[in-house]
């Protein structure tokens, strides 16, 4: 094989490997990405104005929700949502998750107090 054709097939291998490593399905440790077209939309959360009004903690809160719901219902993958979280932690000092129990997305401040419940 002459050194031309050594390095044409060098190429385009590592072409094809890129190409294969940056596939929109494929993670990058083996197995598929995970499915986010099934995932279930939840409504935006509605609260009383006047509920907010002399309480800085549920506001946090709240906007952190909406936020959380926001990504969530625009089918964000969990890498994306965990990074949101921890924003939410440095900027609101709460955090958003889902429990298992029933599926609903709380609110919590860091010490792990609840705030709100949608």
């Amino acid at each position: 094989m002459q050194y031309e054709h050594k390095k044409t097939i060098l190429i385009v291998g590592t072409a094809l490997f890129f190409v294969w490593l940056f596939r929109n399905n494929h993670s990058l440790f083996g197995g598929k990405a995970e499915d986010l077209s099934d995932r279930a939309t939840i409504p935006a959360p509605k609260i009383n104005p006047n509920d907010l009004k002399g309480n800085a903690k549920a506001k946090n809160a709240f906007i952190a929700l909406k936020a959380y719901i926001a990504a969530w219902n625009n089918k964000e993958n969990q890498k994306k949502l965990d990074e949101l979280n921890c924003e939410l932690k440095k900027e609101m000092k709460v955090t958003v998750t889902q429990r298992k129990s029933d599926g609903k997305f709380i609110v919590e401040d860091l010490e792990g107090k609840l705030i709100l419940v949608n």
